[in-house]
């Protein structure tokens, strides 16, 4: 029904007939403010479930795409030509990429099901919200603290940006805090499967309670992909390495290979 007899307060009938609302036909100036601030509050909304992933409330792929070149794009920046001023903006524009992913996580996801995988990556999620800062950044990333932006890119693969800081302290916190409570994370929801079946009750499923890790600072001169890609083959190496860990792309050693490549990403 059109809404030229809204009346103030009847918010569900602006939600059920927005597009038939006439600004001139509401003669109560609170009435007017109720419904602009009901429409701006709509389309905040709409912009954050956009851009955020459903199953985690991370960022999605192409926000932290943006977010990664903007960085870069810091470091880049003209300094001022004194000494304690640039040291301080060197500083400041500093920051890691974290890539994620975890062990195993498809024949887990083939033996319990979908809904399992869905609470592993949910609490995996969680794990990362609660030891990164405000400021760093997460997302959750494609298949193929210190201030953070993280990221789900799909399927079971996340990646953080984490401001200000250096490699081996995101080395020491991932080792120290974030890869032992994922574990146990992990290991709790595998428990509680198993108890639901009793042909799993004597199967060991502690190899695929676990994460690998690739680490890599960001210098001036990369693109948003080479650090990606970086950050992956340091990943790749952990799981090489016996998985359950932590890389420094800077600490590969010259001449590694990741399966399937034919050269070694050259270190600068």
């Amino acid at each position: 029904m059109p809404s030229e007899n809204l009346q103030p307060g009847h918010l569900e009938e602006v939600n059920e007939n927005f597009e038939f609302i006439d600004i001139d036909q509401i003669d109560d100036i609170e009435r007017v403010k109720e419904v602009a601030k009901y429409f701006k509050e709509e389309a905040t909304k709409a912009r954050k479930e956009a851009a955020t992933d459903t199953l985690t409330g991370m960022w999605k792929e192409g926000v932290f795409m943006r977010q990664l070149d903007a960085q870069l794009g810091r470091l880049h920046r003209p300094l001022v030509g004194n000494r304690e001023s640039d040291a301080k903006l060197e500083e400041e524009d500093t920051f890691v990429l974290l890539y994620l992913d975890l062990d195993n996580f498809k024949p887990a996801n083939d033996l319990f099901g979908h809904p399992f995988g869905d609470k592993v990556i949910k609490a995996v999620a969680k794990v990362i919200k609660t030891h990164t800062r405000k400021t760093d950044f997460q997302a959750i990333l494609p298949t193929k603290s210190e201030p953070v932006f993280d990221v789900r890119f799909h399927g079971d693969e996340f990646g953080i940006i984490f401001l200000q800081t250096n490699a081996e302290k995101i080395r020491v916190k991932v080792e120290g805090e974030i890869l032992p409570l994922i574990r146990e994370e992990m290991k709790k929801l595998l428990q509680a499967e198993k108890e639901k079946n009793s042909d799993l009750k004597d199967v060991d499923l502690t190899h695929i309670a676990t994460a690998s890790i690739g680490i890599v600072q960001a210098k001036a001169g990369l693109s948003a992909e080479e650090l990606i890609k970086r950050a992956d083959d340091a990943m790749y190496y952990s799981k090489e390495k016996g998985k359950n860990k932590a890389t420094v792309f800077d600490e590969i050693p010259e001449g590694w290979t990741r399966k399937g490549t034919t050269s070694p990403e050259k270190r600068s």
